[in-house]
């Protein structure tokens, strides 16, 4: 209620000590993982993560499992005060020693904080514009702005007995902070704190929050203000005997009060509900309260752990709040919307306005077992007991025991339109027309026993359902369906018709239905459990809802019918609130309100509609880490960073030895944590996604090189999957198998086939080189050899003699010209023998010096050395001394022998362009005689000048290459001639 300014309008509010339902919570304390069981405060990352400051540690929540963190995982302390997740998903932890920080999995504390606030107790942190952090201390107020690493301290306490309690920022970006002296108030555009004047001095203020433009301050002994965040005038404020340590405003606006006696919920028109030990809270010290982005509500207990409030979708009622019984066995309701409830062992239960009201004063029925209540067309109830049927008139409260001749328990009762009674027992059909005894119904041809359920359907036939199958009787015409028909199975619990007019059968074993005398199954679960189809109802909105032993179902018949849209199955849980999975026979129905009311093992359960608020947040995935071996590793070393979003390695690239690859992902979503379910796949390793699973990670063994992407998405119906969120990672070949590798390999094969190549060329070379040295040598043996040869002792002794007899005889002119042609010969074997090769200038003078000389002493020959005009004489080159012994073996041992004077030719022509051919031919005794004159007459003188040629000529040609060929000697008697032939051809070399 909103009055004018400065005046006080205070609404008392008295608690009650009657509770009529009970509400759900689950419970999470250290049992279940967490750190510890006092709970501080509680935040809500960006990942989805739910942060829970305990007085033992910090704990980090994903709706199934908890991660705990400690003073050895660098928190300064392990009493955690305050928590503040900012807009760059850091967490910001503040302790009863000082100040720290989380992202990335890692604790720290930056340096210029941990100057300032160690050993400091933390009250509170707040964010604010430009990212901005408030620090709150009991005696000193700070701002942080982490982008400059800059720390002011911008408000101190003004008196010795204040002290800081809450830092709050408002929608406008003003500072509020509570105090144990007031409130103050920094503005947007202010530099300085100032009291909020409306608000008492002697009012210790615990805490703030917001709400439609008011703040709602909670305090120590003067219960919630509300006052204007503009003007800070007070516009309303609300008693409460308790101690209010906390306050905070959901997304509903509604305002949660934390106690140390029961938790209150202050609606938008300012009515309380509370919430304690009496109605399922499982403790009244209460510290904090917080919602997620599910708009699920956390409760931080004081010694109890993290409770988590189911909502009011469900509310059940049981022997605390009044019921006689908690097992509910029918439900019936009359034309005052009051419920009607037998029980099993507590008679019958009347509940009216949401309480239960004592009704039926009889102690005769108090303790009975109620199988069926039921209301009929005059507002009269009926039911039984084990053996006693009983109608009873509200109106005039008059209970009458009935006389109709069944004496069975009655399992199900129906009233036609005529007034004519149905009531099916454990041993068949009885019809009662209102006097006198029932009737029994033998109609349908199958055993009947246990009929079960009874109605009349749109073809005014009696539906039957039957611990034998289904019967439809239709006056003395019947038709029934057992097992043999597609039936799950022939005891049947139930039968309804939906708007089609098709006929939906709970059985033992699943949900049939009948459409077009043909019947279908729908199974809900591998549980036999979950399938065992006890009671069906179907509401104003064509919704089909099914109790079984083992859960609550529901699915939307629309939806069913519908052939573009498939139909989902939803399965309510004790996370939605549902006291108990186990529901009786029957016991249903729905009230002119839209409500649902259920009898359960475990009380009477109540399905709000109103309440079941539909939230279009759904979970996200999120990829959480990578190990190696199942071993969580630092991947820096493999990777060019961290994702400072998602913590994961920036392109992780795994050599060939770490191929067991582990993915950790996870879907949070706290409202139906136990029904989410994972797909994934590895592209480069998996053909196609993998079969749904709870698991919450993939494991890959021996993967081979190459890249690979890992998909993974979840669900909560099994229906509707989310995008998949992907991780690249890549696994590295060995370097036996890398391009690089590879490319070195052939590089280095490559080299050492060139450095091999080059190694034999140099061996081949030196060894040639070698060789060659040996030819030189063995060369430079026989060139001496030939220059003895071309002057052995016998010709110098002979040109010796020739020249002393030229002088004996006074003969000057002849011993001159031989001496100087002796002369001559000496020096040009001296000259070639220093060459290899010699102008053919040069030899034919050196040739026909030696021959001139040898005609001298002889003067029994002629000689020609005739040149062919294309020879240049000047530019070909030859090895030396190559012809002269050739030459010496036709004058010595073919012209000499002649009686008659002979005749030497030499003849030097060119074969080709490239070689030259030298002609020795003589007129001579020939070969044969020769060989014979020599065999019969042995002389002196041993010729090894033609030997040590072709010696000599095959070492050239090791030497060089060159081609020098030698044909002959050829006895010239074949051509009819007389004397020798020798040919010498010779490959040019021209001197360059």
């Amino acid at each position: 209620m909103i009055i004018k300014k400065h005046v006080l309008f205070f609404l008392l509010f008295i608690p009650v000590a009657f509770f009529s339902q009970q509400y759900s919570f689950v419970n999470y304390s250290i049992n279940q993982g967490l750190a510890q069981s006092q709970v501080q405060a509680i935040c809500q990352d960006k990942k989805g993560y739910l942060w829970i400051a305990t007085f033992g540690g910090l704990s980090r929540f994903d709706g199934r499992n908890f991660k705990n963190f400690f003073k050895t995982e660098g928190l300064p302390d392990n009493e955690i005060t305050a928590l503040l997740c900012d807009s760059a998903n850091q967490l910001w932890i503040g302790t009863t020693s000082g100040l720290a920080t989380y992202n990335n999995e890692k604790i720290f504390t930056p340096k210029i904080l941990e100057n300032t606030f160690d050993k400091t107790i933390i009250k509170s942190i707040a964010q604010g514009s430009s990212n901005t952090i408030y620090i709150a201390t009991k005696e000193e107020i700070f701002s942080y702005y982490p982008l400059k690493n800059q720390l002011n301290s911008i408000c101190k306490i003004n008196s010795a007995n204040n002290l800081f309690e809450k830092i709050f920022i408002d929608r406008n970006q003003n500072i509020w902070v509570a105090t144990k002296n007031g409130l103050l108030k920094k503005d947007a555009n202010s530099n300085s704190f100032e009291q909020v004047k409306t608000i008492d001095s002697t009012i210790h203020v615990l805490s703030i929050s917001e709400k439609d433009g008011l703040l709602c301050l909670s305090t120590k002994t003067d219960g919630v203000i509300y006052i204007s965040s503009t003007t800070g005038i007070i516009s309303n404020k609300q008693s409460f005997p308790e101690y209010l340590p906390n306050i905070y405003t959901d997304s509903e606006k509604n305002s949660w009060l934390s106690s140390q006696e029961k938790l209150f919920k202050i609606q938008n028109d300012y009515s309380i509900k509370e919430y304690s030990t009496q109605n399922g809270l499982p403790t009244n010290l209460i510290n904090c309260v917080f919602e997620d982005k599910e708009h699920n509500i956390w409760i931080g207990t004081d010694g109890s752990g993290l409770v988590k409030f189911l909502g009011e979708k469900f509310i059940s009622y049981k022997k605390q709040d009044g019921l006689s019984n908690n097992a509910v066995m029918s439900i019936a309701q009359d034309k005052l919307n009051n419920l009607w409830i037998g029980t099993y062992g507590g008679g019958i239960n009347k509940l009216e306005n949401g309480q239960f009201k004592k009704a039926i004063n009889n102690s005769a029925i108090a303790n009975e077992i109620i199988y069926k209540c039921f209301i009929d067309n005059a507002g009269k109830l009926w039911f039984n007991t084990a053996d006693k049927f009983y109608s009873y008139n509200p109106t005039s409260n008059k209970l009458t025991e009935e006389i109709i001749g069944v004496k069975e328990f009655v399992l199900s009762m129906y009233q036609s339109k005529n007034n004519t009674y149905y009531l099916g027992t454990w041993l068949g059909l009885y019809e009662y027309k209102g006097t006198g005894n029932a009737n029994l119904i033998n109609s349908c041809n199958f055993d009947s026993e246990h009929i079960n359920d009874i109605f009349i359907d749109n073809k005014n036939q009696l539906s039957i359902a039957s611990s034998g199958g289904v019967c439809f009787l239709n006056g003395n015409n019947s038709k029934s369906y057992t097992v043999k028909d597609g039936l799950c199975d022939n005891l049947v619990y139930n039968i309804k018709q939906d708007f089609k007019g098709n006929y939906w059968i709970g059985t033992n074993a699943g949900l049939n239905i009948l459409k077009n005398d043909k019947i279908d199954t729908l199974v809900f679960s591998d549980n036999p459990a979950a399938n065992r189809i006890v009671s069906t109802y179907i509401d104003k909105k064509n919704n089909f809802w099914i109790g079984t032993y083992f859960g609550l179902y529901r699915f939307d018949l629309n939806e069913y019918y519908s052939e573009n849209k498939p139909y989902k199955i939803q399965n309510y849980s004790i996370s939605d609130g549902v006291s108990s999975l186990e529901f009786n026979q029957n016991a249903i129905w729905g009230d002119s309100s839209g409500d649902i009311y259920f009898g359960t093992v475990d009380g009477l359960l109540k399905y709000q509609h109103e309440k079941d608020k539909k939230t279009n947040v759904l979970p996200e995935v999120i990829i959480s880490g990578i190990r190696l071996f199942l071993q969580k590793k630092d991947l820096t070393d493999f990777s060019s960073g961290i994702d400072s979003k998602t913590g994961l390695p920036l392109d992780l690239k795994l050599n060939f030895k770490n191929n067991y690859v582990t993915i950790d992902f996870n879907a949070i979503y706290f409202t139906h944590p136990e029904k989410i379910r994972y797909k994934f796949k590895l592209d480069g390793f998996d053909s196609d996604w993998l079969p749904a699973t709870e698991a919450n990670f993939a494991t890959y063994s021996n993967l081979s090189e190459g890249e690979y992407v890992f998909y993974v998405t979840t669900s909560i119906d099994g229906y509707n999957w989310l995008e998949p969120v992907t991780f690249k990672f890549t696994i590295t070949p060995p370097f036996f198998r890398t391009w690089w590798f590879i490319l070195s390999c052939f590089i280095a094969l490559v080299i050492a086939t060139w450095l091999i190549y080059n190694w034999r060329l140099t061996v081949a070379k030196r060894k040639r080189l070698t060789q060659q040295l040996l030819y030189r040598s063995k060369l430079l043996a026989l060139e001496q050899q030939t220059l003895n040869a071309s002057m052995n002792r016998h010709f110098i002794f002979n040109s010796l003699n020739s020249i002393q007899y030229y002088i004996n005889r006074q003969d000057k002119l002849a011993a001159n010209k031989y001496l100087t042609s002796f002369a001559k010969l000496i020096r040009k074997n001296l000259d070639s023998s220093q060459n290899n090769f010699v102008l053919l200038k040069e030899e034919l003078e050196r040739l026909q010096l030696y021959i001139s000389l040898e005609q001298m002493r002889f003067t029994r020959f002629e000689y020609e050395i005739v040149v062919s005009p294309e020879v240049n004489t000047e530019e070909v080159q030859i090895p030396p001394m190559i012809i002269q012994p050739f030459v010496e073996n036709s004058i010595w041992h073919g012209l000499l022998p002649l009686e008659e004077v002979g005749k030497l030719s030499i003849f030097v022509n060119m074969l080709t362009s490239s070689e030259l051919c030298f002609v020795i031919e003589d007129n001579g005794v020939g070969i044969d005689a020769s060989y014979e004159k020599k065999t019969l007459f042995p002389t002196e003188h041993d010729s090894k000048g033609t030997e040590i040629t072709v010696t000599r000529i095959n070492l050239l040609r090791k030497m060089t290459g060159m081609k020098i060929e030698i044909k002959g000697p050829y006895d010239l008697k074949n051509e009819g001639k007389r004397g020798t032939r020798v040919e010498i051809v010779i490959e040019l070399k021209k001197n360059v």
